[in-house]
């Protein structure tokens, strides 16, 4: 009823609403608010407060709803602010823009394609001055046939017609040659640096650690793709503007300096002063604008996104109105940043065109004297203004391309934030946890996993002195126990059932054994990655055939044959047989998050288990959504297969499948029982077909 009732007020409180990928629910009357600014609900009294970034002011919106399900929506997740809303430097932002583009540049050529690279660049460069050089020569012919013209001599007009001739012909294969070698640098670049930003992103778990870290970097996916493409295009096209003006500048300087050594003196000063205004009154706010708009236009994709993967649950909600308000609002979002930045390019425009128009009569002003007092020709004075015009150019390239130098700082900025938080991100990484972790009995240091134990030997997994804690907040920078001063071994043979209340770390648990969770002290020792596995509660359903989705996680067994009976018999193992009947195992890609229920969904996990039969298995709730039964049936295959596993779960069934129990504690308090002395904590009050 408060949804289909909602007014304008809450509509445009929602409208108001500048949200980032990453949102966090608030649960009944609590407060949260980001440290930068977010949307502070208080269900119980019916009122919406923001936040303002800029003043800090309280902005009160009254709800009609009493009991709503809210979410708070942090406003910006860009470096850090103080409370009036300045932002504080970061160690990244205090470095000079020109060593960042350095650190983004120099990879691809000291790559494995430098060879190539350089050599592109090399032939580039001879026709980019070729061409420019072909200017200089222009600036002659154009002399001698305006000079003939005002002298009426026939045989120097034709002479200079041929000059022009012999300078199209020259000038046109140079130009497409130029144009094709220019395209292909800037192609191969594009490749080359959008791979190895995949590359690191698929590797070491970056994936993740952008998403979940203390400082999640917004859009990498943007990033990626689209400013390093944008990066590559500008500074091919900006350097190549730079050397051929430079060249430019070189040749006509002289030319100018026979003709009009005053004029020489005015260029400079009047450039000097221009590109110093410009930059001064526009430069940082148009690289500012520029970021923002990456941002925004990135977020709202984002939105579009996580609506297309939670169809389902919108639906069941019936809550399409309010996705709808929340992507108008970064709609608005971005309509506000693209409108003040009209606003700025507008006024460079105005300033831009001031200055232009102003070199057209420089040169005329100067030089007219001398050719009133019979001193130099029509020609010379044509002549001086093209040199002058060609000398101009070069230098205002900064006042000409501030748009676009504006929009590079911002794709430097971010691509470099990119390789940062994934080439360097273990060092910042360990930073935080020594942060972390002050004051903890674990003496500050960070979680060691070793993935060193033998996959013959009898011990799969050791567990020493492991404390795990919540990472630091935002607002005081504390963190809190979840594990303490854990020690254990899995041996082989042996099965671990991991239980407690909400909120004890059972699956925090596990994603410090895979190293996913830091924050903490310790050491974990594993087995190798290859020789372990685990399920998730909610299995990734890879897009592809059914063949493709049960080898997804083959890790250790690669290099054996699998075939379809080996295919048929996981999935009969699974209770999945029906499936084959959906779809062939090598028939045609499917999405099959739209076919399979979570159930489904979950056996095909255990499809992939029995597939890959690792050494260790880790299940997090694996069986959350599968009835009494068939979760025996999975469990009896999973012992004749691995029998050395470890499982997080609720159910007081699950007990029977595992040899021992490690029962988590408030406050970081663990123990570990046999299965047959373990008995359900009364103080836990679980319901009967759960701990």
């Amino acid at each position: 009823r408060a949804m289909n009732v909602m007014g304008e007020e809450e509509r445009a409180a929602l409208l108001s609403v500048r949200r980032r990928h990453t949102t966090g629910s608030v649960a009944g009357s609590a407060r949260r608010t980001d440290s930068v600014g977010g949307l502070e609900l208080q269900p119980s009294v019916g009122v919406t407060r923001r936040t303002s970034t800029r003043n800090g002011k309280d902005f009160l919106r009254h709800s009609r709803s009493r009991n709503p399900s809210y979410t708070t929506i942090p406003v910006e997740e860009v470096g850090d602010r103080t409370g009036e809303g300045r932002r504080r430097p970061t160690a990244n932002s205090t470095k000079p823009l020109a060593l960042k583009a350095l650190e983004v540049i120099l990879p691809y050529y000291t790559s494995e394609e430098r060879r190539l690279a350089v050599a592109l660049v090399c032939i580039v460069l001879v026709l980019a001055a070729g061409h420019t050089s072909l200017s200089v020569v222009t600036s002659y012919a154009e002399r001698d046939l305006t000079t003939a013209l005002a002298t009426k001599d026939q045989p120097e007009f034709f002479q200079a017609i041929v000059k022009f001739v012999g300078i199209i012909i020259l000038a046109v294969p140079l130009q497409a040659g130029y144009y094709y070698v220019r395209e292909i640098l800037t192609l191969r670049w594009r490749t080359w640096l959008t791979s190895h930003l995949m590359d690191m992103y698929f590797s070491n778990d970056s994936y993740y650690r952008l998403k979940v870290g203390q400082r999640p970097l917004d859009n990498p996916d943007q990033r990626i793709c689209e400013d390093a493409a944008a990066f590559t295009t500008r500074v091919v096209d900006l350097s190549l503007t730079l050397f051929k003006y430079t060249i430019s500048t070189v040749s006509f300087i002289g030319i100018l300096w026979t003709i009009a050594p005053e004029l020489v003196i005015v260029l400079s000063a009047y450039a000097s002063i221009g590109t110093y205004t410009s930059v001064k009154l526009f430069g940082r706010k148009l690289a500012a604008l520029a970021y923002d708009t990456s941002l925004k236009e990135g977020n709202l994709r984002y939105g579009l996104v996580r609506v297309q993967e939670h169809t389902e649950s919108i639906a069941f909600l019936g809550s399409a109105s309010i996705e709808l308000n929340i992507v108008l609002g970064m709609l608005a979002d971005v309509v506000k940043v693209l409108s003040n930045r009209i606003k700025w390019n507008c006024k460079l425009e105005v300033y831009s065109s001031i200055y232009s128009y102003l070199t057209i009569l420089l040169p005329t002003l100067v030089v007219s004297p001398r050719y009133f007092r019979g001193e130099i020709e029509l020609g010379v004075v044509t002549q001086a203004a093209i040199a002058f015009s060609r000398i101009m150019d070069a230098a205002s390239i900064v006042v000409d391309n501030l748009g676009s130098v504006s929009s590079l700082n911002a794709e430097i900025v971010r691509l470099h934030d990119l390789l940062q938080a994934m080439g360097k991100g273990h060092r910042a990484q360990s930073d935080s946890l020594q942060t972390a972790t002050q004051g903890a009995d674990s003496g500050g240091s960070s979680i060691q996993v070793k993935e060193d134990l033998d996959e013959k030997g009898h011990i799969m997994l050791r567990v020493t002195d492991l404390s795990l804690r919540t990472p630091p907040s935002n607002l005081r920078n504390k963190s809190h126990a979840i594990i303490d001063r854990m020690t254990w071994d899995l041996r082989l043979g042996h099965s671990v059932l991991i239980a407690g209340a909400p909120g004890t770390g059972k699956s925090t648990l596990l994603r410090a054994i895979a190293g996913l969770w830091t924050y903490g002290g310790g050491e974990i020792r594993t087995l190798r990655k290859r020789h372990m596995m685990f399920l998730p509660q909610r299995p990734y359903l890879v897009l592809g055939t059914l063949m493709q989705q049960l080898l997804y996680a083959r890790g250790c067994n690669e290099g054996t044959p699998f075939t379809v009976k080996d295919a048929r018999d996981a999935l009969e193992k699974s209770n999945l047989s029906h499936l084959e009947a959906k779809a062939s195992f090598d028939g045609e890609e499917i999405n099959w998050e739209n076919i399979l229920s979570v159930g489904e969904s979950q056996k095909l996990a255990f499809a992939r288990l029995f597939v890959k039969r690792p050494k260790v298995a880790f299940l997090d709730e694996s069986t959350s959504a599968i009835g009494a039964q068939e979760e025996e049936d999975l469990y009896r295959n999973l012992q004749s297969l691995c029998k050395t596993y470890v499982s997080v779960g609720h159910r007081m069934t699950l007990v029977k499948y595992h040899t021992h129990v490690l029962q988590l504690e408030a406050r970081g308090g663990w123990k570990m029982y046999e299965s047959k002395d373990f008995t359900c904590p009364s103080t836990l009050q679980y319901s009967v077909d759960h701990f």
